[in-house]
C-alpha cells in the first residue's frame, strides 16, 4: 500500500517538547546505515504534520538550482538537474536519462498536491559522503516546520480563552464581591427613602387622625347640648305664654282707659 503525503492532512506537534523530540528523532535517522527510506518518510511525514505540503515548498522542492543556491550539498550527484520532488505522470516516472530509478515509485510513496502527483528522490547520503544532502534536507525542514508550528501555537493561543491564574481568579472574586456589595449598599439606600418616605407618611397620616379625634370630640360635645334642647325650648315656651298672657292683659287695660307703657314683645 503506497505512502501518500497530502497538504490536507496537518496534525501539529502539541507544543515545543513534542516538536523537538519528532526533529529529534529525525536528526537521529541521518546518519543511520540503510535508513534512507525511513529518514525520507519521517521527513515528508513531519512536513505534513506541520502543514509545510504548500504551494511555495513544493515549488523549491523541485528546483534543483533554488536547493543548490539554498546550499551547495543541498543537490543529488545523480540527479543534477533535478531537487527533491518531480512531477510524475506516473507511478513509473522514476527514472533518469540513462534508465536508473533515481526516484521511489509512486506506488511505494509519493507526494499528492493541487491535483499533481510528485515521486521522492532516492538518491539520499549521510553526513560522512562527499554530498551530505540528508543533512541540508534536515536543516530546510527544521527552520520550515519551526516557523510554521510557532504561527500555528500562536494562532491557537489567541483563539483559546487564557486560563486565568489562582491569584485572577481570587482577584476577579474578590471584584465580583466587591460589585455585589455596591449594588447592596445601593438597594440599601434606596430602602432608607422608602423609609423615610413612610415616615413622613405616617407623621402626616398621625396629624390627620388627631385632628379627626379633635373633630369627634368637638362633635360629640355637640351631640350632648342637642340632649338639653328640649328642656330648654320648653322653658322658652313657658315664658312667651306668659308674655303672651301679659300683653294680654295689657291690652284689656288700655280698652279700660288705663295708659300702660310697658309691653313686651314676643
Amino acid at each position: 500500500m503506497a505512502v501518500i503525503f497530502k497538504s490536507n492532512n496537518p496534525k501539529f506537534p502539541k507544543n515545543e517538547s513534542e516538536l523537538t523530540a519528532r526533529l529529534t528523532e529525525l536528526e537521529n535517522l541521518i546518519n543511520e546505515e540503510k535508513s534512507n527510506i525511513t529518514f525520507v518518510e519521517s521527513a515528508f511525514k513531519l512536513m505534513e504534520d506541520c502543514d509545510l505540503i504548500n504551494q511555495d515548498n513544493i515549488n523549491f522542492l523541485t528546483d534543483a538550482i533554488a536547493l543548490k543556491c539554498k546550499h551547495r550539498h543541498f543537490r543529488f550527484p545523480y540527479l543534477s538537474s533535478e531537487g527533491v520532488l518531480r512531477q510524475a505522470t506516473n507511478y513509473n516516472d522514476v527514472f533518469d536519462s540513462k534508465g536508473f530509478p533515481r526516484f521511489y515509485k509512486g506506488n511505494d510513496r509519493r507526494v499528492e498536491f493541487g491535483g499533481k502527483m510528485y515521486v521522492i528522490a532516492n538518491d539520499w547520503y549521510k553526513d560522512n559522503a562527499p554530498c551530505p544532502n540528508k543533512r541540508q534536507f534536515f536543516n530546510w525542514i527544521f527552520d520550515k516546520a519551526k516557523s510554521s508550528c510557532k504561527s500555528y501555537w500562536n494562532a491557537q493561543a489567541a483563539a483559546t480563552p487564557k486560563k486565568p491564574s489562582a491569584m485572577e481568579t481570587l482577584m476577579n472574586s474578590i471584584t465580583q464581591l466587591d460589585n455585589k456589595i455596591n449594588v447592596l449598599y445601593s438597594n440599601l439606600a434606596v430602602i432608607n427613602n422608602k423609609v423615610d418616605e413612610l415616615s413622613a407618611n405616617m407623621a402626616q397620616l398621625n396629624n390627620r387622625v388627631e385632628n379627626l379625634s379633635n373633630y369627634m370630640s368637638q362633635t360629640a360635645n355637640g351631640i350632648n347640648n342637642i340632649d338639653k334642647l328640649p328642656a330648654h325650648m320648653a322653658e322658652f315656651n313657658t315664658l312667651k305664654n306668659q308674655v303672651n298672657q301679659l300683653n294680654t292683659q295689657i291690652n284689656s287695660l288700655q280698652k279700660n282707659g288705663f295708659t300702660v307703657t310697658a309691653r313686651w314683645n314676643n
